[in-house]
């Protein structure tokens, strides 16, 4: 896990079949912790939150971005800010309005972004669309997550269907093979040049097989005829921090009419 927290934007390759997803999926599973938010734009038995549209993902990485800064950064309130003395009433005020509105919000608590289709999301030929005016803000979190402690795991069929943005910005790529039978593999690539993405000279720095028994084992409870599109709003905003509050109980997978019932005590908070 430690490993994986290094390399902050993961890339999962293949060109059809759902492979790379479920590898994606069972690293959800794995990672499903008192310590872990998953959020996905498709169901699994791992997922916390799904998500479906641009919108979703701007609210749920702006939620992130608040709790990072008033509650991670408090500690630390007086030296983050020692440079920049005009902004620090500011911090105050917002500060103390989020700790009193949440008051029982664990801290350093690691957020996984797994988001499947993602040429479907962020087509390369839809700049405008992707990243500017309401979708601006997106920037801001893809170039710098790892000060969120947030990693984000995405899954294409072809490297040059990603916007040339994130092809620059990823860590390395994992491509998944078909295998045979029950025994698959993939290799850990990097590529030098990330505009021209040739196969032929990527660089290999890993690689691993997986034995896999899918639907019987491991279970990764999706599934893999779900159409992935990027339409309508499903993300309350905020609902985020009554999981996070949760968190300091004994930890339980939340079931999805909890998570419904979450959204709805959000809507009207």
């Amino acid at each position: 896990m430690l490993q994986m927290r290094l390399i902050w934007f993961y890339i999962l390759l293949w060109m059809f079949g759902s492979w790379k997803t479920q590898n994606m999926t069972k690293f959800l599973r794995d990672a499903n912790s008192s310590k872990v938010i998953n959020i996905s734009n498709y169901w699994t038995g791992y997922t916390d939150f799904q998500i479906q549209s641009h919108r979703d993902l701007i609210n749920i990485l702006t939620d992130i971005y608040d709790y990072h800064q008033y509650i991670n950064l408090w500690e630390d309130r007086e030296q983050l800010f020692a440079q920049k003395s005009h902004l620090y009433p500011a911090y105050l005020r917002k500060a103390a309005e989020f700790r009193e509105k949440y008051p029982n919000l664990p801290r350093n608590i690691w957020f996984n972004v797994a988001l499947d289709e993602w040429s479907i999301y962020f087509n390369p030929r839809n700049f405008d669309k992707n990243f500017k005016g309401e979708n601006e803000k997106l920037l801001n979190f893809i170039y710098q997550p790892r000060k969120l402690e947030l990693l984000f795991m995405v899954a294409v069929q072809n490297p040059l269907e990603l916007d040339v943005k994130f092809r620059r910005l990823a860590g390395y790529y994992r491509k998944y093979y078909r295998g045979l039978h029950f025994i698959r593999w993939h290799k850990d690539l990097w590529f030098s040049n990330p505009e021209e993405m040739d196969f032929d000279k990527a660089e290999v720095i890993g690689w691993g097989i997986n034995f896999n028994f899918y639907p019987w084992f491991p279970r990764y409870l999706y599934n893999t005829k779900e159409l992935i599109q990027a339409t309508e709003d499903i993300y309350v905003p905020r609902s985020l921090y009554l999981s996070l509050a949760d968190m300091l109980h004994p930890f339980r997978p939340m079931k999805v009419g909890e998570l419904r019932q979450g959204a709805a005590l959000a809507a009207t908070a």
